[in-house]
């Protein structure tokens, strides 16, 4: 047997809903104090209130064509542009040669390193000629180092690199020294063996036969290349300019923050003047404003408002414990849902002991809404519904020996009185025995398995759905039979 849903009348939330009179008595007394105090406030905050009408913003349009004209025009917001295009130029270079750069991938404690000389032997001058062989050797060499610096050098090397090496990461690898006796030193370094050795072939070809086409000299000369050495050594230069360009690049990204930051700021206050004169603009041409309302009256509607909200929250918390409490609303209904017998209703009248005015509210509206006449005998119903039980036990009873007797257990819940009393008048009956079962206790189920018949007593708004639906469960699942179900109103 699965609990059935209980559905709420409409009656029944309107009895909940009234029923909670005083939580909606608390909860608008609440908003009234809230909200009245909060008109209270409002009214020492200013002089007068604006006359109902559209906020005064900047639109979008004009906001852009504040910034166009602020980037252009204003001195202060140039300056920080220009330091900003600096920065941002500066960056860009560093970034680069980061990613770029083959001397930074060296390893500082493995750099590899060929060095080797350049030696130029001119032809020896004639004798009546006006230049002396020293004089060749010297200009010369001078012509070999201003070429070795030159792009030209370089490029040469890049053009023979088939991966296509630039020609400004080749210059940091390289360096040039021109000795006393005018030869040309050249060390080349490397993140590795096969580099240097690339990059030193190509410059030995470019000053033994390249070099010759850009030379303006009119006599002979030999190149030799001596000297060449290759090494693996230590240079910490390398891990000294990782580290200041990291450096230097994280304080570019601080200084390129600071100025946009800066820019913005400024942004805002020249479109914060624009927004200010607007305004002020707008008030002129739309007058004086009007006169605040007096202080009661918005006391009065803030309170009212209050009032209507707490009333509404109120009711729904009301409404939300009494549809999740899972109670049995109308036990008629039940029994159709359970596929039992309505045999019919018992009701009891609540005590008048309690003389408070709280309870007296609460006995009206149940007397409104679900009540009888208190001037009626509850006797009444409970013979009626006792009547109809010795009916529908009355075959069984003939079937008994004489001297046995029909056990009837009465399940109920809620309210114990009307319990005991039809219990009292079932007893009154020819070979009926009537007694109390509390199906969640061993006695309850020992008399349960030894009873012939069950009947059901539900409470209307006391008795839980999973509470009743249990004890049908425990008793079919006993073997016994449900005459039917009992409602209990309690008015």
């Amino acid at each position: 047997m699965t609990s059935p849903e209980q559905s709420i009348k409409m009656k029944d939330l309107i009895f909940v809903v009234l029923r909670a009179w005083r939580q909606i008595a608390v909860f608008a007394l609440a908003g009234v104090v809230l909200l009245a105090g909060l008109a209270y406030y409002r009214s020492f905050t200013g002089g007068a209130v604006e006359a109902p009408g559209e906020e005064i913003v900047l639109s979008d349009k004009e906001i852009a064509d504040i910034t166009a004209a602020s980037m252009g025009e204003d001195l202060e917001i140039a300056g920080y542009a220009e330091e900003l295009d600096s920065l941002n130029k500066r960056l860009s270079s560093l970034s680069r040669r980061q990613e770029k750069s083959i001397y930074l991938t060296i390893d500082e404690k493995a750099q590899e390193t060929i060095s080797f000389e350049v030696v130029v032997e001119p032809e020896m001058p004639l004798p009546e000629s006006d230049e002396t062989y020293a004089q060749r050797k010297y200009f010369l060499g001078l012509d070999f180092l201003k070429l070795a610096k030159s792009d030209l050098f370089v490029n040469s090397i890049a053009s023979k690199h088939s991966d296509g090496i630039e020609a400004v990461w080749l210059k940091e690898l390289l360096s040039y020294e021109l000795l006393d006796d005018n030869v040309l030193h050249l060390e080349i370094i490397g993140p590795d063996k096969e580099t240097v050795r690339f990059i030193a072939e190509a410059a030995r070809q470019f000053f033994t036969r390249d070099i010759r086409e850009h030379l303006d000299v009119t006599y002979l000369f030999d190149v030799e290349i001596r000297n060449e050495k290759m090494k693996t050594g230590w240079n910490p230069e390398v891990k000294v300019e990782r580290d200041r360009i990291k450096k230097e690049l994280a304080e570019i990204r601080l200084a390129i923050s600071e100025q946009e930051e800066a820019i913005d700021a400024r942004l805002d206050q020249i479109l914060e003047e624009a927004l200010v004169s607007k305004i002020e603009k707008a008030e002129a041409e739309a007058g004086p404003p009007a006169p605040r309302p007096s202080r009661r009256k918005e006391m009065i509607k803030y309170g009212l408002a209050g009032a209507f909200i707490g009333i509404l929250l109120a009711a729904f918390i009301a409404v939300f414990k009494a549809t999740s409490q899972g109670l049995i609303w109308s036990p008629e209904d039940f029994a159709d849902q359970v596929k039992l017998f309505y045999i019919g209703s018992v009701h009891e009248s609540t005590s008048q002991e309690n003389k408070k005015m709280g309870a007296g509210i609460d006995r009206l509206l149940t007397r409104l809404f679900y009540g009888r006449q208190r001037s009626e005998d509850p006797q009444r119903d409970l013979h009626y519904t006792a009547s109809v039980l010795e009916g529908l036990t009355h075959d069984a009873r003939l079937l008994l020996e004489a001297g046995d007797r029909y056990v009837l257990a009465v399940i109920g819940s809620g309210s114990q009185g009307p319990l005991d009393r039809l219990v009292q008048v079932l007893n009154g009956l020819d070979r009926l025995e009537a007694v109390s079962v509390e199906p969640d206790t061993a006695e309850g189920v020992k008399i349960l398995s030894s009873a012939h018949g069950v009947v059901q007593l539900v409470e209307a708004r006391g008795t839980r759905v999973r509470r009743a639906v249990h004890d049908l469960e425990l008793s079919l699942s006993l073997g016994r039979k449900i005459l039917g179900i009992v409602g209990l109103e309690i008015i």
